[in-house]
């Protein structure tokens, strides 16, 4: 099509219409105010149109029916979409039509439609092409994208609390991720994967620290919302336990070089103060590792994590009980000097009143922080040697039939303290033995509860394995099915275990055996005095001296009433038959209204040993019961017949006793009816009650009852009981030394 341009004199009036298509409108106007002519840009059609040289209608055909049709001006009609395909023109007015497909307006499409707007060409209709190609913009839309537009205002304050927002949260995905691995390596501590747990703490630190870097600037702000205390609680204690498992693993680092160490004779100067390096370092990561637990424990307080928290006490209380030794160490050990411990092996299968009968004995000697040796010996061989005659205990005399006392039944004293003085005399007498300056009880309970932090103990010696099921058949038949006089099969078998229960504890799970040994002293499994009293009187306030309860009140509780029960048993029929026993205690405790304590203790025993044949049998029991002194006995019944004849011994108690016998497949039960000498006083006072397990005897259940008259109430107690109608009704298992105290008022 050929373009002829028309020359314009003067300026020219140009008038813009648009419906819906402003921007497209000002496109136009800015192009036609490059040249001299005035345009008006408008939305609504004027009623005067006289004044216009050229009318420009833009978006509708429906505008051009709007245009009276008298008007002689110059029309220029632009439309989209095909709308004007079907247009019928008049050929008495000067118009032209332009339609437009698609939006694309480009500059040289501007051009095109201004040629065509203004040019004296015949033609009316002209339709283009402003389509865009896929995957291309348009100049426009270039133009846009490559401008910067400043943001409104509320765009900006938007933007601004996003940020805010994010620097406010930033902190919280490290945070989260080091907890995350802060709890996978306490869960690998507990499987002793230490480590793993290492590894997990050394990638979990450095999140921490980018966290705290991230809270510290708006740590203000949580303040302000009192958000503040909960996430600096919730950092430290992040902080405590990636400690916490840097500690644990170098503290079992170290104690895995200390093992090897303790066992090395002639050790050089080097290797000595290398050993006691190690030894204060040991130390040191306990106090340590205890006071990350007290900050975690401390910090535990978000919801659902109670559980983690008394799992944590339980290890405070184990270790606070460890701690007491840790001053007392060196000397244990022997820095300076040489010291020789005496072992006892006590079998409470056979039980006697300091545990159990002593079959075996062993001398563990420590020279220069180093283990020289643990021998071994059979009581027997000892027992042989003794040259002059010793009265037993009456017992052992009228109910055992054993006119000499030995070392072997040198346990038959309730108080280890007694036993051991008594064990060192017939050691001195039979083979010289003296200068010890501790000893320690076992029973095989004690053995077999250690052993259960072995699993598998391999004795090279007896090329088989040992565990705690497995121990006290095995130790049997080394000791009586293979016993024959002068038999050390026995000896062996013990010392053999002892020793590798000593070369093997850098193998052993180090958290079990503590937790083991633990239970052992807690349970009256192991016992121990030592010559140093600062290592004795910790044993001694631990209840691990295996000593009679010294039963007076503490000072601090004022007006007190004591009371004190402690049930203790001898296995006088030569067999093993408390591998099969249980029994079960009841006291009953009923206070009269002016203030009386009357006592019913029943005790029960269930023997079920198969048949009346070793190791089993009918269960021989001379039966003691210690009393407060002063205490009056007003009944003592066996299986419902009155029992009239007793032993009865006054010193620091009273002690009653007499034998009772319960066959193969039968129950047997005591009662003990009596009462105090001391009442409960008017006023408000404390009754202070302590039931004494037995060393060697095994766990039992305990139930204790109170009856209270209608003038003396409780006002406070130190155990859950369940109190009704003026009763308490507690039960519990006598695996421990019970002490309760009960505080009450009495009316007159």
């Amino acid at each position: 099509m050929k373009m002829i341009t028309e020359a314009v004199d003067q300026k020219s009036q140009i008038l813009i219409v648009t419906s819906g298509f402003l921007s497209i409108a000002k496109i136009i106007q800015e192009e036609l105010l490059l040249s001299p002519v005035d345009v008006f840009l408008t939305s609504v059609l004027p009623k005067n149109l006289t004044r216009f040289h050229y009318i420009i209608l833009l978006g509708d055909k429906i505008l051009l029916n709007k245009v009276p049709a008298s008007l002689d001006k110059k029309i220029i009609l632009i439309t989209f979409r095909d709308q004007n395909k079907d247009f019928v023109f008049n050929k008495q007015r000067d118009i032209k039509i332009i339609d437009i497909k698609g939006t694309n307006i480009t500059k040289k499409l501007i051009d095109r439609i201004l040629w065509f707007a203004f040019s004296r060409s015949h033609e009316n209709y002209l339709r283009l092409d402003a389509t865009i190609a896929p995957g291309k913009k348009s100049a426009q839309d270039r133009k846009k994208s490559l401008t910067f537009h400043p943001p409104g205002k509320k765009q900006f304050l938007f933007l601004l609390l996003i940020f805010i927002f994010f620097i406010h949260i930033a902190f919280s995905i490290p945070l989260i991720s080091s907890s995350f691995l802060a709890y996978k390596s306490v869960l690998a501590i507990k499987e002793e994967k230490f480590a793993e747990a290492e590894k997990l703490s050394s990638i979990g630190q450095p999140l921490l620290v980018m966290a705290r870097v991230f809270y510290l600037p708006v740590r203000p702000t949580f303040l302000f919302f009192s958000l503040a205390l909960s996430l600096d609680t919730f950092l430290e204690l992040n902080e405590k336990t990636h400690h916490l498992t840097r500690l644990v693993f170098t503290s079992h680092q170290n104690s895995k070089e200390i093992v090897p160490l303790l066992f090395k004779k002639n050790k050089t100067e080097e290797e000595k103060e290398v050993f006691s390096l190690r030894l204060k370092k040991m130390k040191q990561d306990f106090v340590s590792i205890k006071d990350d637990l007290q900050a975690i424990s401390r910090n535990l307080i978000i919801p659902g994590t109670m559980r983690y928290k008394k799992e944590i006490t339980s290890t405070l209380e184990l270790m606070e009980r460890y701690e007491k030794f840790l001053p007392q160490v060196d000397d244990f050990l022997a820095k300076e000097g040489k010291r020789k411990y005496l072992v006892l092996f006590a079998n409470n299968r056979e039980l006697r009143p300091g545990g159990g009968f002593i079959g075996s004995f062993g001398v563990l000697t420590m020279e220069d922080m180093t283990f020289q040796e643990l021998k071994v010996y059979d009581v027997y061989d000892a027992d042989g040697q003794l040259k002059v005659h010793y009265d037993p205990p009456e017992p052992i005399r009228t109910h055992l039939g054993q006119p000499h006392w030995f070392l072997r039944d040198s346990a038959f004293s309730a108080d280890f303290f007694e036993n051991y003085e008594k064990a060192k005399f017939f050691l001195e007498k039979e083979m010289g033995f003296t200068d010890f300056d501790g000893g320690i009880l076992l029973t095989s309970s004690a053995i077999e509860n250690i052993l259960a932090a072995y699993g598998n103990l391999e004795l090279p010696d007896f090329k088989e394995s040992v565990t705690k099921k497995n121990f006290y058949i095995k130790a049997q038949i080394n000791a009586e099915a293979r016993f024959f006089p002068g038999s050390t099969a026995k000896k062996n078998f013990l010392g053999s275990v002892a020793r590798q229960i000593l070369i093997q504890m850098d193998q052993v799970s180090t958290i079990q055996l503590i937790k083991e040994v633990k239970k052992s002293f807690d349970e009256k499994q192991m016992v121990a005095y030592f010559e140093n009293p600062k290592i004795q009187n910790i044993l001694d306030s631990l209840y691990w001296s295996g000593r009679v309860i010294d039963p007076n009140c503490p000072n601090r509780l004022g007006t007190c009433t004591t009371d004190y029960v402690f049930p203790v048993e001898a296995n006088l029929g030569v067999n093993k038959a408390n591998y099969f026993v249980n029994r079960s205690y009841n006291l009953k405790t009923e206070i009269s209204e002016n203030g009386i304590i009357n006592h019913e203790i029943q005790i029960r025993w269930k023997n079920d040993s198969p048949a009346d044949t070793f190791p089993g049998g009918s269960y021989r029991n001379y039966f003691q019961l210690f009393l407060p002194l002063g205490t009056t006995i007003d009944k003592i019944t066996k299986d419902g017949v009155f029992v009239e004849k007793y032993d009865q011994q006054l010193d620091e108690f009273k002690r009653i006793g007499f034998v009772i016998e319960i066959k193969p497949k039968t129950i047997s039960e005591i009662k003990v009816r009596y009462h105090l000498a001391e009442k409960i006083a008017i006023g408000t006072s404390t009754l202070q009650l302590i039931i004494q397990k037995q060393t060697g005897n095994s766990n039992s259940d305990f139930t204790l009852q109170i009856i209270l008259p209608t003038n003396i109430h409780i006002l406070n107690h130190n155990f859950s009981a369940l109190v009704k109608d003026r009763e308490i009704l507690y039960n519990t298992s006598l695996s421990a030394d019970k002490v309760f105290f009960i505080e009450m008022a009495k009316e007159k």
